[in-house]
């Protein structure tokens, strides 16, 4: 397993966090469980879950329970980042290969076309 981030000391997520909608998001869904709160130097929040898929047969080793991290950052085109912590995840059209090894790319398009 990937470690990404450092454990946060406080194991809470405050209004003004971006994450926080995304939290209560991943909360409220079944598809979803948090596992860990972590801080990272250069993105802030992250949050460490399992997505849970039982509806899509797994394709490519893709497993129906992958442990993810997900993140915000400002400085990006696309805000909101999704990173595989399983070392041996395989390689696949909806990843940024050139970028991050392990980061799904969730969109083609720019955050400012997609943001609502």
């Amino acid at each position: 397993m990937i470690e990404f981030g450092q454990p946060k000391e406080e194991k809470d997520i405050t209004a003004n966090d971006p994450m926080l909608v995304l939290y209560e998001a991943c909360l409220s869904n079944p598809d979803f469980s948090v596992i860990d709160i972590r801080e990272h130097e250069k993105y802030g929040t992250v949050l460490i879950v399992d997505c849970i898929n039982t509806e899509i047969p797994s394709a490519k080793e893709i497993r129906n329970k992958e442990r993810l991290a997900l993140y915000y950052n400002p400085q990006s085109s696309n805000k909101h980042h999704v990173r595989v912590l399983r070392d041996d995840f395989p390689r696949t059209i909806h990843q940024y290969l050139g970028i991050c090894v392990g980061e799904l790319c969730l969109y083609h398009d720019t955050w400012n076309t997609r943001k609502r």
